[in-house]
């Protein structure tokens, strides 16, 4: 399988069930850590429009409230799994699911921003 085929079909997935996908990719050496976050993140991406539908309608105070409560997961989870005593395997992958939620809730963000739909609010 080639590089694009695999990113190309990784691109729909849900973020659980890109996990377990790109965990068993972790055999290939052509797909490096870095396409796997972003990948991580784009699947999120999409299962957060698929939720949520797109574009958004969220102002600033809403977007930051959106992602101060993606950071509260992540440093729930973080806390959870260190504190105490070791992390395990499966407390590790939570951890990657919800820094992959932190992220993608900036990129939508700064997507939202691009579409100018702040400024077209106000008017």
């Amino acid at each position: 399988m080639s590089d694009y085929d695999f990113k190309h079909q990784i691109e729909n997935l849900t973020a659980e069930q890109l996990k377990s996908i790109l965990l068993s990719a972790g055999k290939k050496p052509e797909v490096s850590k870095k396409e796997q976050a972003i990948a991580m993140i784009s699947a999120e991406r999409e299962r957060q429009d698929s939720k949520w539908g797109y574009p958004q309608n969220n102002t600033p105070f809403e977007w930051i409230s959106i992602l101060g409560e993606e950071f509260g997961k992540l440093s729930k989870a973080v806390n959870d799994a260190h504190i105490g005593h070791e992390p395990t395997q499966k407390q590790l992958e939570q951890i990657e699911i919800k820094a992959a939620s932190v992220t993608a809730v900036s990129l939508a963000m700064i997507e939202h921003m691009l579409l100018d739909l702040w400024n077209r609010r106000k008017s």
